[in-house]
């Protein structure tokens, strides 16, 4: 009778434990799910006509925004991400000595900006995550794209395919698995076809053989390559498998647009949901979800006049779209999703 007894004892610990623990797991899936959030890049003119960019957080958690940081816009192209994992804002702006965009990080504790880097021509894109910012751009003295990762602690700069003739152009995160995406051409290959396009009046540019890039274990691997389409974005999905857009030319030939999800074990494609039946959506889109969009495009109205260009979130099972940020005097440029 007592044997029984401390075995249901320990059966009900057992139980106590296993309950605790799924309970625990719960908490850290919904608090992960929270966690996510997009980092917004808008420009405007001030009252004295200076072109300004301000950077928003929008927090999934409690579906607002927060204006993070307003400075001068001096660069290429106003491009800025707000970090949560250390509170600063990563940006570009020119350096004074070579003309070029270089990286420059504000501190929102401390109020102070600092330049990260000096030996940059242009800088298309940044992720920061966690002590590191992957960085897509024209390193001085070169004139392709290449993906690099700065190391916040050393400051040192680790550049990919940087003599081969590969020309990156897009570099997208996953915030699911944590992986680090990138689309890319042959630029022999691209300069033929503009050849081309320029051999008669108004023929239409076609794209050359483009390829997808998964980042593992800081090494490039091929995972998908088209026959002569343009990538025009990629859209990591929650089970591990990757959204992408073909089109045969870039936007301002108006061309069609064909949605695929490749699937990350054997690399083999089938046709998904088609976004860009909704809007103009720009290569700006990211799932937060297993069935949920979020899309920077341009709504418009019968007479296809502009009535919205603004951050959308669309759910591919009910088909419901909001919109989720728009700002009357600000232009909105480009936006990422993150978590922390």
């Amino acid at each position: 009778m007592y044997q029984c007894m401390m075995n249901l004892k320990n059966t009900r610990k057992k139980v106590l434990v296993l309950f605790l623990v799924f309970c625990f797991i719960c908490l850290t899936a919904c608090n992960h799910s929270n966690s996510k959030y997009l980092s917004i890049t808008t420009t405007r003119y001030d009252d004295h006509g200076n072109l300004e960019f301000n950077v928003y957080e929008y927090s999934f958690s409690d579906m607002k925004e927060e204006n993070k940081v307003i400075r001068v816009y001096n660069s290429q192209y106003p491009l800025s991400v707000y970090s949560q994992y250390d509170n600063k804002v990563y940006y570009t702006a020119k350096h004074e000595k070579n003309n070029g965009d270089q990286l420059f990080v504000y501190d929102l504790n401390t109020k102070e900006s600092k330049m990260l880097t000096n030996n940059y021509v242009t800088i298309n894109q940044i992720i920061p995550l966690n002590n590191n910012v992957y960085i897509l751009g024209v390193m001085l003295g070169e004139r392709l794209l290449k993906p690099s990762i700065y190391s916040v602690e050393t400051g040192n700069i680790t550049t990919f395919n940087k003599d081969d003739d590969l020309n990156f152009y897009n570099m997208n995160y996953d915030v699911f698995n944590q992986n680090l995406y990138f689309s890319a051409f042959y630029q022999k290959e691209d300069d033929k076809a503009l050849a081309e396009a320029n051999e008669g009046k108004g023929r239409k540019y076609i794209s050359p053989n483009t390829h997808i890039f998964v980042l593992k274990n800081d090494v490039l691997e091929k995972i998908y390559s088209t026959n002569r389409k343009l990538v025009y974005r990629m859209i990591p999905q929650s089970n591990g498998n990757l959204t992408f857009t073909e089109s045969e030319s870039i936007p301002a030939w108006n061309p069609e647009y064909f949605t695929y999800s490749l699937n990350i074990d054997d690399h083999q494609k089938e046709p998904t949901i088609n976004i860009d039946e909704l809007m103009n959506v720009s290569e700006f889109a990211y799932y937060i979800s297993k069935n949920e969009i979020v899309f920077l495009g341009n709504q418009t109205d019968e007479n296809d006049d502009y009535v919205h260009r603004g951050i959308y979130l669309y759910n591919t099972v009910t088909k419901k779209l909001d919109l989720l940020f728009e700002k009357e005097d600000e232009h909105i440029n480009n936006f990422i999703l993150l978590n922390n």
